[in-house]
């Protein structure tokens, strides 16, 4: 056991802590918490149960034994004593996956709580493959809500909706025909105002009573099979409504704007447009027709947005030449920024007009950073008369809140990281950790990251990293990427100050500026290299299976590896608890640590403790 370990223990005294010390299968923090799934359907009344994900265990399925990319062997030990073998534990492979911050995606067996294997080897086999998920193969898919974090707190639950605006609609249910509840005519109607989170229903002409009705999204992720599926809560629990948690398919018409909705009549994602004896497809069927308000308007515009910027990034998409539609997931507004002047210099003159109709004038500065990667910002001021030249003026910009975005990674080419090798280093803020930093010498878009105990070398977290594009700025490199592993956008900020010599910092979602990767960085040194010829991949004992192809339609473009700017003049120091988290803030010792960040609190004793360790140090 390492000594940041025994000292948590002897400090803390949480017997857990010993137990998430010794184990090296875990869950990232990011998955943990509190979730509840569906059990069991009787009538139309929807049963759930409740299922806690710490460090290394899911509750009623068992203890993580072996990881293999997003396929978690979970072991059970058994009650029961066989009479050759002794104790017999019980495998199941589960393939599990953080598709949006509140949804938890599960594939196991047809049969998985029925079916359990007696070793490991037979658990592996048994796992799905990327291929049998793409193509809908047997096995059962388990959807998790999750409700509250590890601590307790609440989670943040609102997420932006894919589909927002004003819209008439017709609604039916898949049911037998007396029993069919519908509004043939388009009279009802929805909308996301004021919050883009939420969709507010008001049924009107319909076979049943007027009613109205909210139903709050929790997170949208595509399938396997290209198919966009959305995840909502009935908040009011109106039984008219179905069950509290609903997941749905959605497709919009790119022409029309018409968008399809299709409901699962229970709380799963493979219950939509299953068919019951009699062929009748059952669930719920919503068809959105946009209103007036959402019509692009084409007078007045005199500009062009860039050429480059054609296409969907992440929350921001060009439309056509002259108008770009942006998805605020602070605010949960949608501005539809019509280009009205080119100020030179990439600000532009646009007229916004959010998803309920609020009008105003910005100025929009939009800088290209790589082939897959903008960044821009709104001006602090706006107008709601004219606009005003001065909107654009540099006083009305802050250089250091920039917005970073990359192409929707079905559209990315994707380009070389950084850094190539294999790099090792301690983490700064957590004694007795280390880390290394590889890349995969046959797919250089591809970095991992490791973080295991110094002394044992027992692995505590790997990461998998797409690098997504990198540019220089002030001297540093920042590079923006892909967490694979729980699908989340992250940017680092980091210089080489020698060939062998790397320092590398978080730099959160937006690429934030002014941080000194010199001073608060997890410095990291060069052990290994790729040879171009060689077809040796550095990698932890972890590493497998899902490293994208750079195949057919994606290509790596060469890039320039970090650079070399001289050091700040500042003496070198551990960070303070005021700096932002090195890589490693989401490691599986420093857990509780990071659980009570997430709720903005800071237990007593993790604040002795750093302060202890930083004393110490």
């Amino acid at each position: 056991m390492n000594i940041l370990c025994s000292f948590l223990i002897s400090l803390i005294g949480f017997a857990t802590i010993a137990k998430e010390c010794a184990a090296s299968c875990y869950f990232p923090a990011e998955m943990q918490g509190v979730y509840v799934t569906q059990s069991t359907v009787s009538g139309v009344d929807v049963v759930y149960s409740q299922i806690n994900i710490t460090s290394d265990l899911i509750t009623i399925w068992g203890n993580c034994h072996r990881r293999i990319g997003n396929s978690m062997i979970l072991m059970m030990a058994s009650l029961e004593e066989d009479e050759d073998d002794g104790d017999t534990n019980c495998f199941r492979c589960f393939h599990i996956t953080l598709v949006s911050k509140n949804i938890v995606r599960v594939y196991t067996t047809m049969e998985y709580m029925a079916k359990c294997f007696t070793n490991e080897e037979k658990a592996i086999m048994s796992c799905p493959s990327e291929e049998s998920l793409r193509e809908a193969e047997d096995h059962t898919e388990i959807i998790l809500f999750k409700i509250r974090e590890l601590d307790g707190q609440m989670i943040r639950r609102r997420e932006y909706c894919p589909v927002s605006g004003r819209y008439n609609f017709t609604f039916a249910t898949g049911v037998d025909a007396e029993k069919r509840l519908e509004c043939l005519s388009p009279k009802s109607t929805l909308d996301t105002c004021p919050s883009g989170s939420s969709f507010n229903l008001r049924f009107r002409g319909c076979n049943f009573d007027d009613m109205d009705a909210s139903l709050e999204c929790l997170g949208h992720w595509t399938g396997y099979s290209g198919v966009n599926y959305l995840a909502l809560i009935n908040t009011k629990q109106d039984e008219k409504l179905g069950p509290r948690y609903r997941c749905a398919i959605y497709l919009e018409d790119s022409s029309t704007g018409v968008v399809t909705l299709s409901f699962s009549n229970d709380s799963t994602c493979m219950a939509i447009n299953q068919r019951n004896s009699r062929g009748m497809i059952l669930g719920e069927f919503v068809t959105l027709f946009p209103t007036a308000v959402e019509k692009t308007s084409t007078s007045g515009q005199q500009c062009s947005f860039p050429k480059w910027m054609t296409g969907k990034w992440k929350h921001l998409k060009k439309n056509s030449d002259s108008v770009a539609i942006f998805n605020d997931v602070t605010s949960f507004k949608t501005h539809t920024m019509h280009c009205l002047e080119d100020q030179q210099s990439g600000k532009f003159l646009v007229r916004s007009t959010t998803q309920c109709g609020e009008e105003r004038f910005f100025c929009t500065w939009i800088e290209q950073r790589s082939s897959n990667i903008l960044e821009f910002q709104m001006s602090l001021q706006s107008s709601t008369n004219s606009p005003e030249e001065h909107l654009c003026s540099d006083e009305n910009f802050d250089g250091s809140r920039w917005i970073t975005q990359s192409r929707e990674t079905t559209h990315v080419h994707y380009t070389q990281c950084p850094v190539s090798g294999e790099f090792t280093g301690y983490i700064p803020d957590a004694e007795g950790l280390c880390a290394k930093l590889s890349s995969d010498c046959k797919s250089q878009n591809i970095l991992y990251y490791e973080v295991s105990a110094c002394e044992t070398g027992e692995v505590y977290e790997e990461r998998e990293y797409q690098c997504l594009g990198q540019w220089e700025e002030n001297g540093l490199l920042y590079a923006f990427t892909y967490r694979r592993d729980i699908n989340i956008f992250e940017c680092f900020v980091g210089a080489m100050m020698a060939e062998k010599t790397i320092f590398i910092k978080e730099a959160g979602e937006n690429c934030q500026r002014n941080l000194n990767p010199h001073r608060y960085g997890m410095e990291l040194n060069k052990i290994g290299y790729c040879n171009a010829v060689a077809d040796k991949t550095p990698h932890s004992p972890h590493r497998h299976t899902h490293s994208p192809s750079t195949e057919d339609t994606t290509t790596v473009a060469t890039t320039k590896s970090m650079p070399y700017p001289q050091p700040p003049q500042v003496p070198r120091t551990h960070p303070t608890l005021s700096s932002t988290v090195s890589p490693a803030k989401t490691s599986k010792i420093p857990a509780i640590i990071n659980t009570t960040a997430k709720s903005g609190r800071i237990y007593p004793q993790v604040l002795l403790l750093l302060t202890l360790l930083a004393i110490s140090v």
